[in-house]
């Protein structure tokens, strides 16, 4: 029993002396944090104001230079766009030249188109009657070979 008593001592003193150094433990974290920010907020008003004024300066920086950027974007859209409406107005006149073109060779009659049509129409005459002729020799010879054939087979 006795045994029992002191283990029950011991871990009720354990108990109190470790709740005891919680709440010290707790306190000493508690000054030191608040003593590095009390330090960082002493000592960072001019460092603040100085950080500020710097990123202000390297985002001025940054502004400058995507204004430049965008200077010459612009700038190469507009020569882009110049050259665009040269070329369409190149191809207008062309298309002008092209069209003035048709409209005279539309008035203009061509005695060899005629002469050509003419020798054109007498060829397809003269194919006709060729066709013809191969046509019903064909129909012959098939008539012979089958005869032949036939005889034979």
């Amino acid at each position: 029993m006795n045994v029992e008593l002191i283990s029950l001592i011991v871990s009720g003193l354990a108990s109190l002396v470790l709740g005891v150094g919680t709440n010290f433990s707790f306190d000493l974290v508690k000054k030191f944090l608040n003593k590095s920010q009390s330090k960082k907020e002493t000592e960072s008003y001019s460092e603040k104001i100085s950080k500020l004024t710097n990123s202000l300066k390297k985002a001025s920086l940054e502004m400058d230079q995507v204004l430049k950027e965008i200077e010459l974007v612009a700038i190469d859209h507009t020569k882009s766009v110049e050259a665009l409406e040269l070329q369409l107005t190149e191809l207008g006149q062309r298309e002008q030249q092209a069209k003035q073109r048709i409209e005279i060779l539309e008035k203009v009659p061509i005695e060899v188109v005629q002469q050509f049509e003419s020798i054109i129409q007498k060829g397809e005459k003269r194919s006709a009657w060729r066709d013809y002729f191969l046509f019903g020799l064909g129909v012959v010879v098939s008539t012979v070979i089958a005869i032949i054939l036939n005889l034979l087979g």
